[in-house]
């Protein structure tokens, strides 16, 4: 069934990685790093199902090419420690046809990525052929593109203002005056800006919280009932346990006839959250026969009283039928004998008799 699986990382020069090379890993192709001279294969690699290049605006026609674009990438970052490209994996529904899978990545990277300024380049993966496991790779830039094609900056440096809008000095303590540069230049404090928010850990949030509705609406077109969620097990307040990730190394060494200890402990997590989901089917179904009980007893309890009230008419339809059956000895009585006090006139319905109060004597 559909899960969600939706990791975020960076492309770091610090760590030794290259953009070229995460290019050619999710393209299955092979390309050559001109910063280092390595020439990264892995078009031997025979599962790949899909792959393109979706440019942003103002983006030049010529980074459609993988290799240009991240050539590029990489000539406009000069700093040892320099932050590449962001790489997204994400897991595709195994519901959708592979075509459906292509459409609903296309849609989702263009509203998501390519419309806010970034350029994308995804590929879509099954392992070994097998419908299991699809998933989606997407390389991002982190430079937005200016309208003459060349690369913006991350973050600009932008004078700090006072409350009244003033720039504010920059204050010698030996002096007490305002510190100048070269030129006699005066010094002000400045701040750093950002360029875009796309760093923001808040953002994380916002794209995974657009892949899941993305995918329930797919899955709802299509009729079905499964569904995704981004949030955590603990946020929806559910008592399953997460899977790890295995990668290759696990599922390689799984495939060779051995067992991986991280397989290994998923398949125990996935027999325990089948046992949590048939307890949670088993309550509610609990929960829908008492329910269905509480309306039995319901309908017994007015039926019971139905026929209280229908015994309690019968025995006010007895004494009504005595109290008729004395009016009529009443009609025959001697009421002076009697020493009783005679009563009003009275008629019934029931009868065709009328019965009048007797003369005085």
């Amino acid at each position: 069934m559909a899960i969600f699986h939706y990791s975020i990382k960076l492309v770091k020069r610090s760590e030794g990685h290259s953009a070229i090379a995460a290019a050619a890993y999710q393209s299955r192709s092979r390309l050559r790093d001109p910063e280092t001279g390595r020439t990264h294969d892995y078009s031997r690699r025979k599962d790949l199902i899909y792959k393109e290049v979706m440019l942003c605006e103002h983006a030049p026609p010529a980074y459609k090419y993988r290799k240009t674009l991240w050539a590029a990438v990489q000539q406009s970052e000069h700093a040892s420690n320099a932050q590449l490209a962001r790489n997204i994996e994400i897991a595709l529904p195994v519901e959708l046809e592979p075509e459906e899978q292509i459409g609903l990545v296309r849609s989702y990277i263009k509203s998501t990525f390519v419309e806010k300024g970034m350029c994308a380049d995804f590929s879509i993966h099954c392992p070994d052929g097998k419908p299991s496991n699809p998933h989606v790779h997407i390389l991002l830039t982190l430079r937005g593109i200016r309208e003459d094609g060349t690369w913006d900056v991350k973050e600009r440096k932008e004078y700090e203002l006072d409350p009244c809008g003033n720039r504010i000095p920059i204050i010698d303590s030996e002096t007490g005056r305002q510190k100048v540069g070269k030129g006699n230049r005066k010094q002000w404090k400045r701040v750093l800006v950002k360029a875009n928010d796309w760093n923001d850990r808040e953002l994380a949030e916002t794209w995974r919280s657009a892949w899941a509705e993305a995918v329930n609406e797919a899955l709802q077109k299509k009729g079905l009932k499964v569904r995704v969620d981004h949030r955590s097990y603990i946020r929806q307040g559910s008592e399953k346990i997460p899977t790890q990730h295995e990668g290759t190394a696990a599922r390689k060494l799984e495939s060779n006839g051995g067992v991986s200890e991280r397989c290994e402990e998923n398949r125990q997590i996935r027999s325990y959250n089948q046992a949590v989901e048939i307890g949670k089917t088993e309550a509610a179904e609990l929960g829908r026969l008492i329910h269905k009980r509480g309306q039995l007893d319901e309908r017994a309890r007015r039926l019971l009283q139905g026929r209280r009230d229908s015994h309690t008419g019968r025995r006010v339809a007895e004494s009504n039928i005595g109290a008729i059956a004395a009016v009529e000895r009443a009609g025959k009585i001697d009421w002076k004998d009697s020493g009783k006090k005679p009563c009003a006139e009275k008629s019934c319905n029931n009868s065709a008799k009328t019965y009048r109060r007797p003369p005085r004597r």
